[in-house]
């Protein structure tokens, strides 16, 4: 963690210094109110997410609008605590037939019962037979050409390219023959920890090279955002905000 004074950090020396932290936080926050959550939902389904990242398995009330964050590599799953249907019994022996007794009086309509439960749902039908293939449908109109995604200038930053699947933003950029400046970067509009490894993995993404310096002072604010080693990431662990990067071409 650096401290609340302006730093300058050579890469040389800080990617040697800098121990990463892996601790992240959810992008929401946390499940207040669990009590009344509807888990498993109406129709007795859990429904988790499971992390590619770290293995871990959150169970989330999909109902009330809960979601995985796939963004942060989770996987949507489902289960439910209802077994498999048993198999039929045999059949048993038919009895002998009775003799006809005498037909009773008629009696009065008896009061209508009520409904009885849902059966379960039976198995799946064996599929149809083909069908004949229809005729082929008129070309539909060509769509309108959407805006061009924002890429980045190989060697240099501009106020908005894509760096490693997010968005990074500049306040203000500069570039000469031999070095390119970012102030005020952003990362999905949050802050970036001060940290070798960020700076790292933004100056490889936009110049292919190493970062020559990079500095900060005060608070990050919180949520903000660090890098794994293979994606982006949120943490509240508390940290110096990257104000200044600059990378070498």
């Amino acid at each position: 963690m650096f401290g609340p004074l302006r730093n300058s950090i050579p890469g040389s020396l800080l990617a040697k210094a800098v121990t990463v932290s892996t601790t992240a936080l959810s992008l929401a926050g946390p499940l207040s109110g669990a009590a009344h959550a509807d888990i498993p939902g109406a129709n007795g389904v859990y429904t988790g997410c499971y992390s590619r990242v770290t293995g871990n398995l959150r169970v989330i009330d999909f109902e009330a609008g809960q979601r995985c964050r796939t963004l942060l590599g989770e996987n949507t799953v489902t289960w439910n605590q209802t077994g498999p249907k048993g198999a039929t019994g045999a059949t048993g022996v038919t009895g002998s037939t009775g003799a006809t007794g005498a037909t009773g009086n008629t009696g009065a309509p008896g009061a209508t019962g009520a409904t009885g439960a849902t059966g379960d749902t039976g198995a799946p039908g064996a599929t149809g037979a083909t069908g004949a293939t229809g005729n082929t449908g008129a070309t539909g109109a060509t769509g309108a050409t959407g805006p061009a995604a924002p890429q980045p200038i190989l060697g240099q930053f501009i106020a908005t390219q894509i760096v490693r699947d997010a968005t990074l933003t500049c306040a203000t950029t500069t570039v000469t023959a031999t070095n390119t400046t970012c102030s005020g970067p952003k990362i999905n509009g949050l802050d970036i920890r001060l940290a070798g490894i960020e700076a790292q993995a933004i100056c490889n993404a936009v110049t292919g090279q190493g970062f020559s310096t990079a500095s900060g002072m005060g608070a990050a604010a919180t949520p903000y955002v660090i890098w794994t080693g293979t994606a982006w990431t949120l943490s509240s662990a508390g940290a110096t905000p990257m104000q200044n990067l600059n990378c070498d071409r």
